[in-house]
């Protein structure tokens, strides 16, 4: 590890009081959804109706005709989610869904961390290095949460050990 590695490590640490694993997601991924806000809405209307839950967001801007959004909700809501999508594909025959269960969510918490630079890096370096596939990223001011198979789990508890000196609450 470098200087700079080592440095960023140390105020890492100080950084991120807290890291938490959440078991039971549900990725949701839905591509060629007219890009309309519109559409948007009556999309998260659909997964409302049926009582979803709709946790991660990942939406990415584009002049494209059409959009892919991504989000999770929890497994034991497999079912409606199904049904959500079917309502929908009534209307969007042209969507192109995946669901993918076990999956579970890894939060990277502190009042600073989107106050210093790297610290996505960082975090993001740690899952690379220890082989872990992230599905879906969301922030906010003060988190960094990153879906993860379930089977990677033990990887990430052992890279939050190694990385950030730390256990999940």
């Amino acid at each position: 590890m470098s200087r700079k590695e080592e440095k960023i490590k140390r105020e890492i640490k100080d950084i991120v009081t807290c890291i938490n694993l959440y078991h039971g997601k549900t990725l949701v991924s839905i591509c060629g959804l007219p890009n309309h806000i519109d559409s948007v809405c009556r999309l998260f209307e659909t997964f409302s109706a049926w009582d979803v839950n709709i946790d991660m967001i990942s939406f990415t801007p584009s002049p494209s005709p059409l959009i892919a959004i991504a989000f999770t909700a929890e497994a034991n809501q497999l079912e409606n989610i199904f049904k959500a999508v079917g309502d929908l594909k009534q209307t969007h025959t042209e969507l192109r869904t995946e669901v993918v269960p076990e999956r579970c969510k890894v939060v990277f918490s502190g009042k600073e961390l989107a106050e210093k630079s790297g610290s996505a890096a960082y975090i993001f370096n740690a899952f690379a290095k220890s082989g872990i596939a992230i599905d879906i990223i969301t922030t906010s001011h003060k988190e960094i949460s990153c879906l993860i198979s379930s089977d990677q789990a033990p990887a990430a508890k052992e890279m939050v050990e190694s990385y950030f000196g730390m256990d999940f609450l």
